[in-house]
């Protein structure tokens, strides 16, 4: 099953349906008609009507430079000047529904009263907690609930479990076009920031700088509002050494941070590669690992060993390249082993088992390998470590290797340099997803048949047999691309 942090599963049908239609109107070419959208989403006038009218009032209860609404007749058109104006009104409406602007809160360790949320959205007490059940629902993938007490609503779960969710929501969401911590300084956050990871700033852009920056945040907010991370002393001893533990840290007092905090964000960045690769990091790291023995160290260890025996054989220098990348994805989900999507929301197994079906398979077996061998719970975290070996396997070969060939048979009236060119044209664009073997002589079809037959001539193919025939009437248009990853998909899941 697919599991990522997908908002849209938590938002209200109501706010859906308004996202749904400012889409479609921001795709439209000038403006669009009610019932063009009708038509389109199989919904009736009114009902398009209804929502339109919602979504009139959302933007002119704002100012959204960059984005203008116009209504004449029967037609709607939206102008907007550049994605990210668009974005910030996208992202009001989504801030407005109730279950994204309850979890928020909550989030932020704030008071969700049940009194002051149905005179806030007019709503009655029931169709408030009708809207939360999405919510609920999705909180139960990450071992987190939502629940009420005397008219409260509390979310409940392991703190660092809610912290790495707070990460994923808040990015998801804003995507750094906004600072929502009101009560943290973002200057200062990115002082605190630059402070902690100065030795590492040549290899963060901005992006990465704003995602430092929201951990951080989300990690003081939490704190300043008595959420703290419940971490025993032997706990701090998996990942720190004694000595590094009992150094001084003037410079906590300097910016008012709590040391557990500090300890729980540095080993936070352990667990992404880019700051684990600097060798002032990753010396130290790994040396401790492996000096404690410890099972994130001895997963690495047999993972190398038994992907050269099952996967592809791996050389020293592989295995010595590659290592931060394996080791800081098993440090992840040796601390989170109930988390599938990482600290980025970065996509799950699902991809993998879909694009690429015999690899997904070989790594299920490795995992199973592992997991009975070792027992280690961080093993049993497949839906974040599948996709993050096959990105390993791509790196060492061009992963549709592992998957069934698909013979595709060429023949067209062009002249040979325009059908070379056509023929690689469809390799660029599909060899990285489907094991291609590419043909233009009868001659070198196996039996005379071929999966796939790409022509433009309307001779008859008397000699060829052929699972699948598609006619190009011209260049290979986006349109043709869709059609033709269609086919092969059904060739390969035969």
């Amino acid at each position: 099953m697919e599991r990522k942090l997908e908002l849209w599963k938590m938002i209200d049908p109501i706010t859906q349906k308004k996202l749904t239609l400012l889409e479609q109107i921001k795709e439209a070419e000038g403006s669009v008609s009610i019932q063009t959208l009708a038509d389109f989403n199989n919904w009736g006038r009114e009902t398009v009507q209804r929502y339109l009218d919602l979504l009139w009032k959302d933007w002119t209860s704002g100012d959204y430079d960059g984005v203008t609404l116009i209504r004449t007749n029967n037609q709607i058109t939206l102008n907007w000047t550049d994605y990210r104006s668009f974005y910030l009104f996208r992202l009001t409406i989504c801030e407005n529904s109730i279950a994204i602007s309850v979890l928020r809160k909550l989030l932020l360790g704030e008071t969700v009263s049940l009194t002051d949320s149905v005179n806030h959205y007019f709503v009655s007490e029931s169709t408030f907690k009708r809207r939360l059940l999405p919510l609920k629902a999705a909180l139960i993938e990450y071992e987190l609930t939502l629940s009420s007490h005397h008219g409260f609503f509390f979310l409940q779960g392991e703190e660092h479990q809610i912290r790495v969710f707070a990460y994923n929501f808040f990015w998801k969401l804003y995507k750094g076009c906004k600072w929502p911590f009101t009560v943290i300084n973002e200057q200062k956050i990115a002082a605190i920031s630059n402070y902690l990871l100065d030795q590492v700033s040549n290899k963060r852009n901005d992006t990465n700088n704003h995602q430092i920056w929201y951990v951080l945040a989300i990690n003081l907010t939490r704190y300043r509002r008595g959420f703290e991370l419940n971490w025993t002393d032997d706990q701090l001893k998996l990942y720190f050494s004694q000595d590094y533990l009992a150094e001084a840290r003037p410079w906590l007092n300097l910016f008012q941070l709590p040391e557990k905090e500090i300890l729980f964000f540095f080993l936070l960045t352990q667990t992404q590669e880019k700051v684990l690769s600097l060798s002032l990091f990753k010396k130290a790291v790994l040396s401790f690992h492996e000096t404690t023995n410890s099972d994130v160290f001895k997963a690495t260890e047999l993972f190398f060993h038994y992907f050269s025996e099952y996967i592809v054989t791996l050389s020293k220098e592989d295995q010595e390249k590659h290592y931060t990348y394996i080791f800081a994805n098993h440090l992840f989900s040796f601390i989170f082993p109930h988390f599938s999507i990482g600290m980025s929301g970065f996509s799950t197994s699902y991809g993998v088992s879909n694009q690429f079906p015999v690899l997904a398979n070989k790594l299920v077996d490795l995992l199973e390998k592992l997991t009975a061998e070792t027992h280690y719970p961080l093993f049993e975290n497949r839906d974040f470590l599948i996709p993050r070996y096959a990105l390993f396997c791509s790196l060492l070969l061009d992963i549709s290797s592992f998957e069934k060939t698909i013979v595709v048979y060429v023949e067209t009236d062009y002249p040979e340099i325009l059908e070379n060119h056509l023929i690689q044209i469809f390799y660029d664009c599909f060899h990285h997803y489907f094991k291609l073997k590419i043909v233009k002589k009868c001659t070198e079809l196996s039996q005379q048949h071929a999966d796939l037959v790409l022509t433009t001539s309307l001779v008859p193919m008397k000699e060829i047999k052929a699972d699948f025939i598609y006619f190009l009437s011209g260049h290979l248009l986006t349109e043709d691309l869709i059609k033709i990853e269609t086919i092969l998909r059904n060739i390969r899941e035969r």
